[in-house]
C-alpha cells in the first residue's frame, strides 16, 4: 500500500508539472502571437508611432535622406516615426513665441527676440552677396501678410488710400520719358487685384505701392521691415536654412506658387492668392506664415545690387538706388528658387503690381 501510495504521490507530481510546463508553452504561443499581432500592426504604423513618440526605435537606423525630415519634424517639437517617416505630434505643438493681438488693426503681433545671424547665401544670385554677419534687435512681426479686411480698416480710417487701379500711367506715352517709370509691364491684369472680389477678406491685399504700404504700416503703430528684419525672421531667426521651414524644396505642400515655371499653374492651381495662413506646415517656428509665396512683401530698404556697406545693427540700408527691395516670392510664377529665404527682387516705389503685399513689424518693446 505503502509503495503503491508512493507512486501516485509521483505520478501526480508529474502530472503537475507537466500541466505546468503546458500552461508555459501556451503562455509563449499566446506572446508570439501577441509579437505578431504588433508586427502586424508596426506594418501600419500605428504601434511604430507611439513608440517613436516614447524614443523606442524600431529600426536600426533612419536612411541618410529622412535626416533632414527628422529635423523638420524636431523643429515642431514632435517625433519622426521610424516606420512610416511621418511626424507624429501626439501633444499640441506650442506657439515658441509671444504674441499680441491688437483689436483696432486686426493684427497679431508675434516676437522675434533678436539674434545675430549670417544674412545673404554663397550658393544663390550675385545680388545676396556678400555673406554677413548681422545683429538684429528684438521686434514684432505681423503673423501675417496684412489682409484685404486689415486694410480695409486703414481706408475706412482715413489713413489708407484703395489699392490699384494697377495701370503704369507712364509707359509708353509720348513725352513722358523723363517721368517716373513705375515698374516693367504695361498693366496689371485687375482680375488678380483682391481689393473689391467677393470672398478675399482673408487673402492679402495686393496692388498697393510701397507708399501704400508706409501709410498702412503707419497707422497700425509701426513701420515696413529692414531687409535684415525680414530675413532673419523669414529663416526662423537667423537659421541657416533655405526656407522658413529648413532645407526640404518649397512645393505646394508648404507654400503658394507655381507649378512649374510659365506656362505653370500659378497658385498651385488656383490660379490666384490664397488667404493667409493656408500652408501651415511653411510656417516658420515662431509662427510666422506664407513668408515664402502668396505675394512678394515690400521692406523698408533700398535696393543694392551687392551687401557690401550694408549695416550691420538689422536698420534698413536706404539711399543711393531708385528701387525698393521685395521678398518672399509669390504665387503667380515664381518657383522654389524664388521662395528661398535669401532671394531679393526690386520694383520701383509707385508700383501697383498684382505679386506684391506687405507685413509691418514693430520695434521692441
Amino acid at each position: 500500500m505503502t509503495s503503491s501510495g508512493h507512486g501516485s504521490g509521483r505520478g501526480s507530481t508529474r502530472r503537475t508539472r507537466l500541466g505546468r510546463a503546458r500552461r508555459v508553452v501556451a503562455l509563449a504561443l499566446v506572446l508570439v502571437a501577441a509579437a505578431v499581432t504588433a508586427g502586424a500592426v508596426l506594418c501600419t504604423g500605428a504601434l511604430t508611432d507611439v513608440l517613436a513618440w516614447l524614443g523606442v526605435d524600431t529600426r536600426a537606423a533612419i536612411p541618410e535622406e529622412r535626416a533632414e525630415t527628422r529635423e523638420e519634424c524636431r523643429a515642431r517639437g514632435c517625433r519622426l516615426s521610424i516606420n512610416t517617416y511621418r511626424c507624429v505630434c501626439l501633444r499640441p505643438r506650442p506657439l515658441r513665441a509671444q504674441t499680441r493681438y491688437d483689436s483696432r488693426t486686426g493684427i497679431t503681433w508675434v516676437q522675434i527676440k533678436g539674434g545675430a545671424f549670417q544674412m545673404g547665401s554663397t550658393s544663390g544670385d550675385s545680388d545676396e552677396l556678400p555673406v554677413h554677419r548681422v545683429h538684429v534687435p528684438t521686434f514684432w512681426m505681423a503673423r501675417t501678410e496684412v489682409t484685404v479686411d486689415q486694410y480695409a480698416r486703414c481706408v475706412r480710417a482715413g489713413s489708407c488710400s484703395r489699392p490699384g487701379p494697377g495701370t503704369y500711367r507712364n509707359w509708353g506715352k509720348p513725352g513722358r520719358g523723363s517721368h517716373a517709370a513705375c515698374g516693367n509691364l504695361l498693366v496689371v491684369d485687375l482680375r488678380y487685384c483682391n481689393w473689391g472680389k467677393p470672398g478675399r477678406g482673408s487673402h492679402p491685399v495686393n496692388c498697393v505701392s510701397w507708399g501704400q504700404a508706409q501709410a498702412y504700416a503707419r497707422w497700425a503703430g509701426g513701420r515696413l521691415p529692414s531687409e535684415a528684419e525680414w530675413e532673419y525672421a523669414a529663416r526662423s531667426r537667423g537659421k541657416p536654412w533655405r526656407y522658413p521651414w529648413g532645407n526640404a524644396t518649397a512645393s505646394c505642400a508648404r507654400a503658394i506658387m507655381a507649378i512649374g515655371w510659365e506656362p505653370g499653374e500659378p497658385g498651385c492651381g488656383r490660379r490666384r492668392t490664397w488667404p493667409v495662413c493656408s500652408k501651415p506646415r511653411g510656417n516658420t517656428k515662431q509662427g510666422l506664415c506664407d513668408m515664402a509665396g502668396n505675394v512678394w512683401e515690400w521692406v523698408e530698404d533700398t535696393y543694392h545690387s551687392s551687401y557690401q556697406g550694408a549695416p550691420t545693427d538689422g536698420s534698413a540700408w536706404v539711399g543711393g538706388g531708385s528701387y525698393r527691395v521685395l521678398r518672399g516670392g509669390t504665387w503667380y510664377f515664381d518657383d522654389a528658387w524664388s521662395l528661398r529665404a535669401t532671394c531679393r527682387r526690386r520694383d520701383y516705389p509707385c508700383t501697383q503690381d498684382h505679386l506684391i503685399g506687405f507685413r509691418p513689424v514693430r520695434s521692441y518693446p
